[in-house]
């Protein structure tokens, strides 16, 4: 029956509608109808300054107009709603850039001549607010930033920040390369004058974040200012830069000064703690001058020969006994290689122990003891001969001249021998030191 049929095709289209018109609208409705309302009903509310609650309302309302519209447009049953909702879509698109025609220049000012709407600039992009829905202190609740008026003077201005943001962004330029537009010779850097004397460079007419002032656009003698400034820096540096080199030159030497000097007070130090050790190596009793005159006599020998060990004990003993100084050096003055030295001609350490300010002559020397038996038919009997000699030198003043006192004697025994030998020694001694 031909009521069945239509029954059959309206079955048909429901389940279309169901497979392909319900998914659609409901896709729209969550990726689409929403969104476009926002993005259309937002700019406005931007444009025109609107209450945020208002602009919210107001996506609601068109939410779902503009999706009934887009359902329709796609009505295969009925052709002329069809078409209607597309005339309708393409309607509200042109209403849409009238409106925002209409909240573009012509409503920047009111009539005379105030400013109606603020801007702020972010990151991203310029949002522009009506005024008189801001608090009186000018911040934006939304973005929590100062709304600048929008003046007939930084109108232009806006242009160009929206311009650059759609081109990369705001930025603080170090050294520009370029200053004008190769196209349209027209600046395309903004500076600004810090306190300090510093030119700070932007690609765009914003407000310095240091300073808060407005940059202005570069003119050939701003350039001209600004290139005699860099250079008047540049030598400023460069003459800084000589002061600091020489004054770090300076502290290098006064650094190097002052080393020497501790360097110095260290050595005196040192050089004071050893001569007045060097002082304490002398050992004079104070025996008084006599008919020698005032002298003194250092002689050693060998440890560890008993004989030569007597013979200088009756040597020291002979000249103590006629008022010379005998032993006039600690025991650590020959250990230590002082004595040797004097010896040797260097007559430094003996001065630095001031053995002259208590002596006129000094006579240094070792002590050498020989004896061989023999057989004297003179005499009739055998006995020892001991041959006694002292090697040094005898010191008077800053001159000292090397002596070899040479004596023998002979004996029953060795140790008479070596006293007879001995004393021949003493004689020689006294001798040379009345010269």
């Amino acid at each position: 029956m031909w009521w069945n049929k239509r029954i059959v095709h309206a079955l048909y289209i429901i389940l279309g509608i169901i497979i392909i018109a319900f998914p659609l609208a409901a896709v729209f409705n969550i990726l689409s109808a929403k969104e476009v309302a926002h993005i259309f009903i937002g700019e406005i509310g931007v444009l025109f300054g609107l209450n945020p609650y208002i602009t919210k309302a107001l996506v609601v309302a068109a939410t779902l107009p503009l999706l009934w519209l887009f359902v329709q447009s796609f009505n295969i049953l009925d052709s002329r709603r069809r078409t209607i909702s597309r005339f309708a879509l393409a309607g509200a698109l042109v209403a849409y850039y009238i409106i925002l025609a209409i909240g573009s220049d012509p409503l920047w000012f009111d009539k005379d001549g105030k400013p109606l709407k603020c801007y702020i600039r972010t990151d991203k992009k310029v949002i522009v607010r009506r005024i008189e829905y801001l608090p009186s202190s000018g911040i934006d609740r939304e973005t929590g930033r100062k709304c600048i008026p929008v003046t007939k003077e930084n109108l232009r201005d806006l242009e160009i920040i929206k311009r650059v943001l759609r081109g990369g962004g705001v930025k603080e330029i170090k050294r520009p390369e370029k200053f004008f537009s190769d196209q349209t010779g027209e600046p395309i850097i903004w500076f600004v004058r810090r306190p300090s004397g510093e030119y700070t460079f932007f690609n765009a007419p914003v407000y310095d974040p240091v300073t808060g002032e407005r940059a202005v656009s570069i003119t050939k003698r701003a350039i001209e200012e600004y290139r005699r400034w860099e250079r008047a820096k540049k030598e400023k540096e460069r003459e800084r830069a000589i002061k600091e080199e020489e004054e770090r030159k300076r502290k290098e030497r006064a650094a190097l000064a002052e080393k020497a000097r501790k360097k110095r007070q260290e050595e005196i130090k040192k050089e004071l703690i050893r001569l007045e050790k060097m002082k304490k190596m002398l050992s004079i009793r104070g025996g008084g001058s006599n008919n020698i005159g005032n002298v003194g006599v250092h002689i050693i020998a060998s440890a560890k020969d008993k004989l030569e060990s007597e013979v200088l004990a009756k040597l020291k003993y002979d000249l103590s006994s006629r008022g010379v100084e005998v032993d006039i050096w600690m025991p650590s003055f020959v250990k230590e290689g002082y004595f040797d030295r004097v010896v040797n001609g260097d007559l430094e350490p003996a001065k630095e122990t001031g053995v002259f300010q208590s002596l006129q002559k000094v006579l240094v020397g070792r002590l050498h003891v020989r004896c061989r038996y023999i057989s004297s038919a003179l005499i009739g009997m055998d006995g020892r001969k001991c041959a006694v000699r002292v090697e040094g030198r005898l010191i008077s003043g800053h001159m000292a001249r090397k002596i070899e006192l040479l004596s023998t004697g002979f004996g029953v025994s060795e140790g008479q021998a070596a006293k007879k030998a001995a004393g021949g020694v003493l004689q020689l001694m006294v001798r040379e030191m009345k010269k």
